[in-house]
Parts: C-alpha cells; structure tokens; sequence
C-alpha cells in the first residue's frame, strides 16, 4: 500500500490524502466480509479489500481496441497533465486495475501504455464502485 498526496484542483490550497491500493500488487490482503463480489475484481487472485467509509472504488479492464486482450502493466495516472509515476497504479496480466479515492470529488485519469494512444477521461468519485473498462487503440 503506497500512501501520496496532490493538490485536487491546481488553483487550491487543499491537498487530499490519496491510498493507492493496487490491485496487482504481491501483498496479501483481507478478504471481504461480506463475501465474493461480482465486480471485476472477482476474477483477481487477491480479494479486494472492503471500500473505507467516505472512499469509492473505481476499477476495470485496460484492453486492446485492435484484438481485445488485455493489456498488462499499463499505467493509470491520476492528475492532470500528470505522468505514470512509480505509486500509480498498473494493470495485471488480465488487465484489471482498481483505486479507492475520496468520494465527491472530480478526478482526472488517464490510461497509458507504451505503443498505445493514451485514454483520457474525467470521472467523479461515489460511494461503492464504478467499473470503466477502457480499450486503447495501437499507436500506427
């Protein structure tokens, strides 16, 4: 688990405490006590871990628009304008990524990979989980 902080809004004095929970990482976490989930991450090796109050979960499947594999160890970057950094989270071999992130607020995120044209898109954070699957398009 890897713990950073931005400022939300690059005009604002408010900085927001931001765990990155990544879902292909090798430590192991605490299954759910409310037992299996039918999202996305049901298809992952390691449970996911219970939404923290005042969190929401974003997660999906980064593929290729051209043939519909998955993409492996592409990037989610979280800020405008910003870069895959080495807390961002990765997709594993399936593809499947996910981040936790304070509600009510609106997140800029971007999917990246090498060879790839990167994905942009604004989403707002809510309570429980919003699945986005993207698909990039190869670079010609």
């Amino acid at each position: 688990m890897s713990v950073f902080s931005w400022s939300v809004k690059p005009n604002a004095a408010i900085a927001v405490i931001v765990t990155l929970l990544l879902g292909a990482c090798s430590t192991a976490v605490t299954p759910s006590p409310s037992g299996p989930s039918t999202s996305p991450a049901a298809a992952t090796a390691t449970p996911l871990p219970t939404i923290a109050p005042n969190f929401g979960r974003f997660s999906g499947r980064l593929t290729d628009a051209a043939t519909g594999k998955p993409i492996a160890d592409g990037c989610v970057v979280i800020a405008t304008g910003g870069s895959c950094q080495p807390a961002s989270p990765r997709t594993d071999a399936d593809g499947f990524w996910w981040i936790d992130l304070p509600v009510n607020v609106d997140w800029d995120f971007a999917w990246t990979k090498d060879g790839y044209q990167p994905e942009k898109k604004r989403l707002h954070s809510a309570p429980g989980e919003q699945v986005i699957d993207i698909a990039l398009q190869p670079m010609r």
